[in-house]
């Protein structure tokens, strides 16, 4: 019977990392121990995935490779590799005897291994920002709060309040990234939403997406010089410019009406 073990044990790891594979086989069993892995192989495995989604397809398993063990005393085989690439790998040891015949596997499935960019191993406090509140007073009206003749029109017009823009969120980076020390901004949506049919609320769910490749222009100011689209562009520049880093909240698996 022989085992394998991996050292770090643990299933996430960053870019930079060592990882150790160790097969333990009987000391008078000879042979060559291999690590059969994609692990070093992330572009041909994104490429695979890629013609296997065009050409509807089973991938061909190209970014697998077999890895020599050496040995490193009697029935005990090593090897170390350094994590360079990000992605999803797996990865077993096997028992190739010197007498030929089958590949001797260890009991239990494939380790399964994923790799994250090593920005992301440190430095991740995320301020959360809904872009619809960061208005002049940072108070948002409720239709109750509107004045008679605002009421009076909503109920033949969709009325729909003054709300917070990309630029005054640009005025707070600085309270932000700089006092908060935040290193991230993550934005609910900021897509366009239905104002009239489906509509929710006094103004609408963000998470009522119409077009993912697109802004809501409620959330950017009249400037003849620069559209919504554009002064959302002003937000993301100015993100970086303070070292920093954007994340979206994309709701995907709905939409609008």
């Amino acid at each position: 019977m022989i085992k394998q073990q991996l050292y770090p044990d643990r299933r996430i790891f960053h870019c930079g990392e060592n990882l150790s594979f160790e097969l333990v086989v009987p000391p008078e069993l000879s042979g060559t121990a291999k690590l059969r892995t994609n692990i070093g192989n992330a572009d041909i495995a994104r490429k695979e995935t890629l013609t296997a989604i065009r050409e509807q397809r089973n991938p061909s398993g190209a970014d697998w490779h077999d890895l020599e063990m050496p040995q490193v005393a009697p029935g005990i085989y090593r090897l170390t590799l350094p994590l360079l690439e990000v992605g999803v790998f797996e990865a077993k040891c096997c028992f190739f005897p010197a007498s030929g015949g089958a590949i001797i596997w260890p009991e239990g499935g494939n380790w399964h291994l994923k790799v994250e960019s090593s920005r992301s191993a440190v430095g991740n406090t995320i301020y959360c920002a809904f872009v619809r509140q960061f208005a002049p007073g940072m108070e948002l009206p409720e239709l109750a709060d509107m004045s008679s003749e605002a009421q009076a029109l909503s109920e033949r017009y969709t009325v729909i309040p003054k709300s917070g823009t990309f630029r005054e969120l640009s005025r707070h980076l600085e309270h932000i990234f700089g006092r908060l020390n935040c290193r991230i901004l993550q934005l609910l949506p900021v897509h366009p939403i239905p104002t009239e049919y489906g509509r929710m609320g006094v103004y609408g769910s963000p998470f009522a997406a119409l077009d993912y490749f697109s802004v809501d222009p409620a959330l950017a100011e009249f400037d003849e010089r620069a559209t919504p689209l554009e002064q959302f562009g002003e937000l993301i520049a100015a993100v970086h410019r303070y070292g920093g880093r954007l994340f979206m909240d994309i709701p995907v698996n709905h939409t609008g009406w």
